[in-house]
């Protein structure tokens, strides 16, 4: 039987193409799922549910920057290494629920900071998947998907120093703080999308893994340059890929 599976990485990172790779191998995202659209025409494979738990969550912990728009875009939060969002019983009780059917996927790129809250409800069997991109790819996403959808990002300046700032928050949680506890595949989705190797994916979660949706020319390449510290954290997520 194949295993559980959470997926973690910055937004705009490929953790939908990667989700939806394990959706497609038969583990279940979740009832309430957010809609395709033009940032995401294949699907987020992201639960309502797991959202709306995970903004709580962080809400106490999100900058100024936030002020305006709220939680609405807490998937571009930097939290500092020291905040460690913590669940309620109740709140445990809703994230239960939510993993009842097994397997499950579970994807929301606030997972990176809201993790530790959610593993006392995982259970001994998940295994965990990091998915990431060069830096200033995601750059380009994030600054195309504002520019599409602009009342999306009302209230929120969308930089190039902020999207590097949370896509560099996010991936040093996940190699500092969470690679440490369990099984973690890291996956590059630009190297995913030009080769449609997904054998150490279905490896990991113990499935076959349908290929059918991998499409390269979704995935825009960079197109910015961006500081040594980014490319150097880079470096280290290239250097966790399996062989």
């Amino acid at each position: 039987m194949s295993r559980s599976a959470v997926v973690v990485g910055s937004g705009r990172s490929g953790t939908s193409l990667v989700a939806g790779l394990l959706v497609d191998a038969g583990l279940h995202p979740g009832d309430r799922l957010i809609p395709p659209s033009g940032a995401n025409p294949t699907g987020f494979h992201e639960d309502l549910d797991v959202n709306a738990l995970n903004d709580e969550l962080l809400a106490p912990h999100l900058g100024a920057e936030h002020a305006a728009s709220g939680t609405r875009l807490a998937w571009l939060a930097a939290l500092a290494p020291t905040v460690v969002p913590t669940a309620t019983p109740a709140q445990e009780r809703r994230m239960a629920e939510h993993l009842r059917r097994r397997p499950f996927c579970v994807k929301d790129p606030r997972l990176a900071f809201t993790l530790d809250a959610w593993r006392p409800v995982l259970g001994p069997e998940v295994c965990f998947v990091a998915v990431f991109r060069h830096p200033a790819a995601v750059v380009r996403s994030v600054l195309r998907h504002a520019e599409r959808d602009p009342a999306h990002f009302a209230g929120f300046d969308v930089t190039v120093e902020r999207v590097l700032r949370m896509w560099t928050a996010v991936n040093r949680r996940i190699l500092d703080r969470h690679a440490h506890q369990g099984p973690w595949l890291f996956v590059d989705a630009d190297a995913l999308a030009a080769t449609g190797d997904v054998a150490a994916l279905a490896g990991h979660v113990g499935a076959e893994v349908p290929i059918g949706r991998i499409r390269p020319a979704l995935l825009s390449p960079p197109a910015a340059a961006v500081p040594p510290d980014a490319l150097a954290l880079h470096a280290e997520l290239l250097a966790r890929r399996s062989p």
